[in-house]
């Protein structure tokens, strides 16, 4: 049975796609774990990267899997995916299918490409990653290691491989998917190259979150509504607010909403990271949700945020919030996919729970949490201390 990739896998993650060329080293690769998702191209699924999410190999019996199924054990990721049809000779071995035609396949059964690099790139991509960055891609012939029973043809590289990339390359950026080459000295031309210390020294999925809300933030239709502006009068009454009080618009957006509390005698202050979204003259901090500054206030006001924040990032976000809010957090939370991310190509909402799941989320970090609307589209709650 061909396997189909989940598309919501390494959605708000970088994924890393480890090959095979004699840059690719075992002290880079220590240093991107728990950096992103990982992708690793045959043996450095088994050499380097075993902890890896996906090990992935495009060559069956007998050469690759040939030479490599006794040691398919030595993998401890999720999924061993081939690209060619093989014995099933362990549980997580699956199997999808490969059509070298095409630039860039969206169908989640199928994957693109000629070499196995190329290949694992697509699959990422099926898998929800919209940052891709390469490892070990020099594209210049060798390998990291000594094992390879059978190199590829001499010009392989670029007779086959680096066209078929080139082919992939505008369709990934069509499809805005960001690739960042991080080979050293790559023959590979067709993705920006950066230097790998550099891009480690960033938070790099608030870099990637932060460039899509930008983005996001050009656009005039998202502009039109404002779920904060829709809250606010609700929010003010039912946490008891009052003249005097400090308030922090976590994700504040357009600083609609923050404005309006402004105008009510509220000290306030809005936190966001796309700088462009604001259209208010309000106090300001650029700010990551999962990284704030040391600032306090008496009341929290967060709505329709937590749904855009990246599923493994929710407990440190509410976590920061309970930690500067020293009274009421009123919350909105969409509990429904987005459909204005299609402008941009990029998905919004990346947690998508119910009303039930996102109230115990708020139940672990508050003492009292009060319902007040939970109707399949929306949750609005009151978390106390």
């Amino acid at each position: 049975m061909t396997w189909r990739a989940p598309a919501d896998r390494f959605v708000g993650r970088a994924a890393f796609i480890l090959g095979g060329g004699p840059s690719l080293t075992a002290e880079d690769v220590d240093r991107i774990r728990g950096r992103g998702a990982v992708i690793a191209v045959n043996n450095a699924g088994l050499d380097l990267a075993p902890w890896a999410d996906v090990l992935f190999f495009a060559d069956g019996w007998p050469r690759w899997f040939g030479w490599n199924k006794d040691r398919l054990h030595e993998f401890k990721g999720d999924w061993i995916v081939s690209r060619a049809a093989v014995p099933p000779s362990d549980p997580r071995l699956v199997r999808i299918t490969h059509d070298p035609k095409i630039a860039l396949s969206r169908r989640p059964d199928r994957v693109a490409g000629h070499c196995g690099g190329s290949s694992a790139i697509n699959l990422a991509y099926l898998m929800g990653a919209r940052v891709i960055v390469l490892m070990g891609f020099d594209m210049r012939g060798g390998n990291y290691h000594d094992d390879h029973k059978a190199p590829p043809l001499p010009n392989a590289h670029r007779d086959r491989f680096i066209p078929a990339l080139e082919f992939m390359a505008p369709e990934l950026e069509a499809e805005g998917v960001l690739v960042l080459n991080a080979t050293p000295r790559s023959a590979l031309r067709c993705f920006p190259t950066v230097d790998l210390e550099e891009l480690l020294t960033v938070d790099d999925l608030a870099a990637i979150e932060a460039d899509k809300y930008r983005r996001i933030w050009e656009r005039a239709e998202y502009r039109k509504i404002s779920p904060g502006m829709m809250e606010a009068e609700r929010a003010f009454a039912v946490c008891q607010m009052a003249a005097g009080q400090s308030l922090i618009d976590f994700g504040a957006g357009t600083g609609r909403a923050t404005a309006w509390f402004q105008d009510k005698g509220l000290h306030v202050l809005a936190l966001d990271f796309a700088d462009n979204a604001l259209e208010t003259d309000v106090p300001y901090l650029s700010a990551c949700l999962w990284d704030m500054p040391c600032v306090e206030a008496d009341v929290g006001y967060c709505c329709d945020v937590m749904e855009h924040i990246p599923p493994e990032k929710v407990g440190a976000v509410l976590a920061g919030i309970r930690e500067r809010i020293t009274g009421p957090v009123y919350f909105r939370i969409a509990t429904r996919p987005d459909k204005m991310g299609a402008l941009i190509k990029s998905r919004l909402h990346l947690t998508v729970q119910g009303g039930e799941w996102w109230r115990r989320q708020l139940e672990a970090k508050w003492q009292l949490v009060d319902v007040i609307e939970n109707n399949g589209r929306d949750l609005i709650a009151i978390a106390r201390p």
